[in-house]
C-alpha cells in the first residue's frame, strides 16, 4: 500500500472520528486493518485521551487502560498497547501506519518482555518486516532512537519477507 492511499485511509477515519465529536483534534499512533475492520491506538495531538478505536459497521472506542490481551483465555496484560498491536498482527491484522515515536516502545517491549512476545511471534515478525520495508533499521534505532540491542539478529531477519504461517519459523533466512 503507497503512502497516498494510507494517508487517504487515515483521513477518512479521523473526519468520522471528528464528525461524531469523539475527538477534537485526533492523531493515529498505530492504524492496522483486517479485511473491512480498522484498528487505530488514537490519541489528541497533546497526548490525551489515548484509546483504542475499532472502525468497522459501528466505531467503537476502548479506552488504553481498558484493553485487556489474552492468550488461551487467560489475561496477559491489560493497558498495553504493545501486546495488543502484536497480539492483533498474530491474527492477520496487516499494518498500514505506525507513527514514528512508537517503534522505540515497540522495539524495548520486544526485547524487554520476551515471556510475551513469544506468544505472537508471528505478530513480532510481521511487525519487523514493516519495519525493514519501511526503512527502520538497526542502524536508523541506534542512532536516532539509541536503542542498544538489534531485533533483526535476535529473530534472525536479514531482509523483508513475505509472510504466510507455513513460513513463520525461527531461522528463517534469505539473501537480499
Amino acid at each position: 500500500m503507497n503512502w497516498e492511499c494510507r494517508e487517504r485511509i487515515k483521513r477518512n477515519l479521523i473526519k468520522q472520528l471528528m464528525e461524531k465529536k469523539l475527538f477534537i483534534s485526533p492523531y493515529f499512533e498505530f492504524l492496522i486493518r483486517k479485511e473491512n475492520e480498522y484498528i487505530g491506538y488514537v490519541s489528541e495531538r497533546d497526548g490525551s485521551n489515548e484509546s483504542i478505536v475499532i472502525f468497522n459497521d459501528e466505531i467503537k472506542i476502548i479506552p488504553i487502560d481498558e484493553i485487556i490481551v489474552t492468550c488461551d483465555h487467560l489475561t496477559i496484560l491489560e493497558g498495553c498497547f504493545e501486546a495488543y498491536l502484536f497480539s492483533k498482527l498474530s491474527s492477520g491484522y496487516e499494518i498500514i501506519d505506525i507513527h514514528e515515536q512508537q517503534h522505540q516502545y515497540l522495539w524495548d517491549f520486544i526485547y524487554e518482555f520476551n515471556e510475551i512476545t513469544e506468544l505472537y511471534e508471528y505478530g513480532v515478525i510481521k511487525y519487523l518486516s514493516f519495519c525493514k520495508s519501511a526503512g527502520i533499521t538497526y542502524a536508523y534505532m541506534k542512532f536516532y532512537k539509541g536503542t542498544k540491542y538489534n531485533l533483526y539478529e535476535k529473530y534472525h531477519l536479514v531482509c523483508p519477507i513475505h509472510l504466510a504461517l507455513n513460513d513463520i519459523r525461527k531461522g528463517y533466512l534469505c539473501s537480499e
